[in-house]
């Protein structure tokens, strides 16, 4: 049995916690093997993470996500897919985080659905925009500017052609 194939199992235990540490383990595999795998073993823990990001957990979908970052592997329409359909996912986190990768691969079909992502009410009140409390609208302002001018300004200049 190959190592990766201990941390794929690790994906399918009914504990939530074992899902998690499964999927960060492939996200240290996949790092530590870079372009050194082989095309089988490489697939099987890709398709591994990719039904992990249909987990129940969001900790189990978010480090799943964070492992598929490292994927170089971008010609596979299946992962634009997955992503656009993250952006509504219930954890915010697992949302921005799927925004995240979108925006760098810059892949077109994303530009409308991470436009809504970024203009909706669940973004506003997930980074404080809302909040009474001037500090935390302050804090959450900051960390907006971060996206606006680094991730989904670029995106949203391409999708209206003006980059």
């Amino acid at each position: 049995m190959e190592e990766e194939d201990e941390y794929i199992e690790g994906l399918q235990s009914s504990d939530p916690y074992a899902r998690r540490n499964a999927a960060i383990s492939l996200e240290g595999y996949i790092r530590a093997l870079g372009g050194m795998a082989g095309g089988v073993r490489r697939k099987n823990v890709i398709n591994a993470l990719i039904g992990a990001l249909e987990d129940e957990e969001g900790d189990v979908r978010l480090f799943a996500l964070e492992a598929l970052e490292d994927w170089d592997d971008d010609d596979d329409d299946r992962i634009v897919e997955l992503l656009i359909g993250l952006l509504l996912d219930d954890d915010i986190q697992v949302a921005w985080k799927a925004a995240e990768k979108l925006c760098y691969m810059g892949d077109e079909r994303a530009y409308e659905s991470l436009i809504e992502l970024y203009l909706s009410t669940r973004a506003k009140d997930y980074y404080g925009l809302n909040d009474p409390n001037d500090e935390i609208r302050e804090l959450g302002n900051k960390i907006c500017r971060f996206f606006n001018e680094d991730l989904f300004a670029p995106a949203i200049l391409k999708a209206f052609g003006l980059s």
